[in-house]
């Protein structure tokens, strides 16, 4: 049967990423996805959620780097003929109180941002975990973002959003700036904050027998425990981190001798990674598990399929599980 191509561009704007995706899809005449090839990714950290948990604004420097990194999303894609092109903004700019500020001059930019709910983007994560890592059931999913954090659930291919809360990497830095690296001496006030945030979410969630992290701290955290000088995704999928290993890492961030060496390899999620791993930490001694798996596609693997079927076609987990991004 002959196939028609489409071009198909996702972007996630998020507390400190901004991240972008542009996939060729081959569709037979029929309707059904015969071939998808990644032709782009790209990755910026913006940080524009830096300082939002103080001030409750995108701060002017904040909004300037975001509007820089748009403005080379918008030249690259002007060489990318006939994309259709779906973004998302998640917890930054659900809560900066000049939100509107920044999608209108992104709008003047040619991109129109669906600002989404939590539960919204819990769904859109449990799609890009569920057309990744293809088969996985009982399992909880779990979102760290810069922002905040989502949880739900899948059983026998069911999904159910457990709840989510103002918990991200970012955010979390912000409140408590004792969780900067060399982080060795963390109080009291922000163990008793992180546990009382994830309480009720991690009831909720109840028995699992495995569970599935995505975002940012997840994959760097397993590039740093498989030694990566670059992002790979093909090793970093799911990848399973063992409570020791989370530990042994939280360590490794907390002696000073190795900042200079972290700062090589880690960049600019150095200073927000401890963070990542305090929520993984007192996440999983709540949920009584000793590991989890790590997701290399989520919020963004999700948006594309999302777009995909609103398109009324055809596309089965398996044949998207090589899929790497």
């Amino acid at each position: 049967m002959p196939a028609e191509s489409i071009n198909i561009a996702v972007l996630d704007i998020g507390t400190q990423t901004f991240r972008m995706a542009v996939f060729n899809v081959e569709v037979s005449s029929n309707g059904v996805v015969r071939c998808i090839t990644p032709t782009l990714s790209v990755l910026r950290h913006v940080r524009l959620g830096e300082g939002l948990e103080r001030t409750g604004l995108i701060s002017e420097a904040a909004m300037t780097r975001g509007l820089i990194v748009l403005n080379e999303f918008q030249h690259v894609l002007q060489k990318i003929h006939d994309s259709k092109v779906v973004a998302v903004g998640t917890q930054v700019l659900r809560r900066a109180k000049n939100a509107r500020c920044f999608i209108g001059e992104a709008r003047q930019r040619g991109f129109t941002i669906d600002v989404i709910g939590q539960e919204q983007e819990a769904e859109l994560t449990a799609l890009g975990v569920k057309y990744s890592l293809f088969g996985l059931t009982d399992c909880c999913i779990l979102d760290i973002g810069g922002g905040s954090v989502e949880f739900s659930t899948v059983f026998e291919d069911t999904w159910r959003y457990v709840g989510g809360a103002p918990l991200g990497c970012v955010s979390l830095l912000d409140a408590f700036p004792e969780l900067r690296p060399p982080c060795q001496q963390i109080s009291d006030e922000s163990t008793d904050y992180v546990t009382k945030m994830l309480a009720g979410r991690c009831v909720a969630v109840g028995d699992i027998r495995c569970l599935v992290v995505a975002g940012g701290a997840a994959t760097a955290l397993a590039s740093l425990a498989l030694g990566l000088d670059e992002y790979q995704p093909r090793k970093i999928r799911g990848f399973k981190m063992s409570r020791d290993l989370l530990t042994n890492m939280w360590n490794r961030l907390a002696d000073s001798y190795n900042q200079k060496e972290l700062e090589k390899i880690l960049g600019n999620r150095l200073d927000i990674l401890p963070a990542g791993i305090f929520i993984l930490l007192r996440t999983i001694d709540q949920l009584d598990l000793d590991e989890f798996i790590v997701s290399d596609s989520g919020l963004l693997f999700g948006l594309f399929i999302k777009a995909i079927l609103k398109e009324h076609l055809h596309v089965e987990p398996s044949n998207t599980a090589g899929i790497y991004i």
